[in-house]
């Protein structure tokens, strides 16, 4: 690679992930694309990640591609990759959480020549998902690469709104995406991309694995569902349904931001203790006939349809499937 190759900025927030973050530094260093700069946000962590971090850079003397700052207090997610945006010089932006690494070393490689080939702003590229025990294979690959209908899918379910198996071209990233907002942690991704997606004609695919996505951190956002996670989950989908409709009027994504809370809902269920059903049914936008348009195995939309049923008898069955669902799951995994 030429040191005419365009610069690419990885992105990484930094927090209390001392068990993984060494596997995730390891995966950036041994990229074959050497044009890169890595802007590492450590959100005050309270372990040892800092220090790893540190160690890391300096064993694979990597010390020149590295910038590395520290927030005085925790700020979380959402403001760490704001920081690092700014920070940012690159032609283009790669995100990827401090628990999580990129499956192969020409992974960059791949992505840029992709996106100069096309001229491309948006890359989308498949994922695993890493559970204690097995791995499994996610194809992102969309049904059409128009920006719009691929925010449609986005929505629906039907694409995942991650931003670490996404590459973006930096300039349209900075114009066109929401700025992430402090506090936002729940979510955030896809309150982000929703917006950039609007304003991008053609979005490319990459038919190969980006990141392998860990579920082992206990520390990550989606293991701690609190009472600010269900108002995080809706107010991100709120976000995005307000700019969509100052932006297109509010019939082109109606069908879709009903499934998108319905699905945010499910997301909370999976999670959630029964304690807390009462707040998530509470939500003003979720519409119990839009059920059978989730792309769900029946069995799944009949016991979402019983936690959300008024009855708490038939509420709490759908919380015993829930339950028994989650079980079936991890015996799977394992």
């Amino acid at each position: 690679m030429t040191t005419q190759a365009p610069l690419v900025s990885v992105l990484i927030p930094l927090y209390n992930v001392e068990r993984f973050v060494e596997r995730c530094l390891n995966s950036v260093f041994s990229q074959t694309y050497s044009a890169l700069e890595v802007i590492i946000v450590n959100d005050a962590s309270r372990d040892n990640s800092l220090a790893i971090t540190e160690a890391t850079i300096k064993s694979n003397k990597k010390e020149d591609i590295c910038i590395v700052i520290s927030h005085p207090q925790n700020m979380g997610l959402a403001e760490a990759r704001k920081t690092a945006i700014q920070k940012s010089t690159g032609k283009y932006l790669f995100f990827l959480d401090s628990d999580d690494y990129w499956h192969s070393s020409n992974y960059i490689q791949q992505c840029v020549e992709k996106l100069t080939e096309c001229n491309g702003q948006v890359l989308i590229a498949d994922y695993i998902v890493d559970y204690p025990k097995k791995q499994v294979y996610h194809s992102q690959q969309p049904a059409s690469n128009s920006g719009k209908l691929c925010a449609h899918a986005l929505l629906r379910g039907e694409l995942q709104g991650f931003l670490h198996n996404k590459c973006f071209e930096s300039e349209n990233y900075k114009r066109n995406a929401l700025e992430h907002k402090q506090g936002q942690n729940m979510l955030e991704d896809l309150r982000s991309i929703f917006p950039l997606f609007l304003h991008t004609d053609r979005i490319d695919y990459l038919p190969s694995p980006s990141i392998h996505y860990e579920q082992g951190n206990e520390n990550s956002y989606i293991y701690s569902i609190k009472i600010d996670s269900i108002k995080q989950l809706f107010s991100a989908i709120d976000d995005c349904k307000e700019y969509a409709t100052d932006l297109l009027g509010p019939d082109e994504f109606k069908q879709d931001f009903e499934i998108a809370y319905l699905n945010a809902a499910k997301m909370l269920y999976d999670k959630a203790p029964y304690s807390q059903y009462r707040l998530i049914k509470g939500h003003r936008h979720l519409r119990v006939e839009q059920i059978a348009s989730m792309h769900y195995h029946p069995l799944i939309r009949y016991r979402f349809r019983c936690q959300l049923s008024n009855s708490p008898i038939v509420s709490y069955v759908g919380y015993l499937l829930c339950r028994m669902e989650r079980s079936i799951k991890r015996a799977l995994r394992n």
